[in-house]
């Protein structure tokens, strides 16, 4: 968990809500480095938003430009 991370979310304007509470969650489980790979079911329990909402939001968030997708293979 980054202390760090968590924090800075906290003061960051995301105008949704849902949004901050994703990033909130995606903060919560970065690394050293800033990242994260919680899964679609991880950021549902912990954030209590159903699936295709929490879907959307790391979409929205990238656009933002408030965080990065990195896809993984």
């Amino acid at each position: 968990m980054s202390n760090e991370a968590t924090n800075a979310t906290l003061y960051l304007e995301t105008k949704s809500p849902v949004r901050k509470a994703v990033l909130l969650a995606l903060a919560n489980w970065c690394d050293q480095d800033n990242r994260c790979w919680p899964s679609i079911k991880q950021l549902c329990r912990v954030t209590e938003l159903g699936e295709r909402t929490v879907q959307r939001a790391p979409a929205e968030l990238t656009e933002a430009g408030l965080i990065e997708k990195e896809h993984r293979f």
